[in-house]
C-alpha cells in the first residue's frame, strides 16, 4: 500500500506497464522519491482530464464530439478515461478538439510525471 492507496486501487487507475515505466524513468531515485511520483501521477489521474472539462464547458456529449470532430465516440470516452494517451494523438485530431471546444491544443494535453 501507498500512502492509503491500496494495490487495487493504485492499478486501477495506473497500469502496471506505467508504473514499470516510471520505474525506469526514476532508476536513480530513492524509493520515497519514486513514491512521491507515483502519488503525483494517481492524483493527477484522479481528476477529470483536460478534454473532459473543456468538453463539458461546451456542452458538448463524448457523441456530439465525436462527430463534430470526425473521431469515434470509443475514441474520445477513451481520451477521457486515459485508455488513450492525447499526447500521443495526431496533431490535426487534437487541433480539430481544440477548435470545436474554443481552446489551444495545449489546454487539451495532459501533464506529464515525471522524476
Amino acid at each position: 500500500m501507498v500512502k492509503g492507496w491500496s494495490y487495487a486501487q493504485i492499478f486501477e487507475r495506473v497500469s502496471y506497464a506505467d508504473v514499470r515505466e516510471m520505474h525506469s524513468w526514476c532508476q536513480d531515485k530513492s524509493e520515497q522519491e519514486f513514491v512521491d511520483v507515483l502519488l503525483g501521477e494517481l492524483t493527477l489521474r484522479s481528476q477529470p482530464t483536460a478534454l473532459r472539462r473543456a468538453r463539458v464547458a461546451a456542452g458538448l456529449t463524448q457523441t456530439s464530439l465525436a462527430a463534430r470532430a470526425g473521431l469515434s465516440m470509443r475514441t474520445i470516452q477513451q481520451y477521457e478515461e486515459r485508455k488513450k494517451d492525447i499526447n500521443k494523438a495526431a496533431v490535426g485530431n487534437v487541433r480539430k478538439l481544440a477548435l470545436i471546444l474554443g481552446c489551444r491544443m495545449e489546454d487539451l494535453l495532459e501533464p506529464v510525471v515525471a522524476c
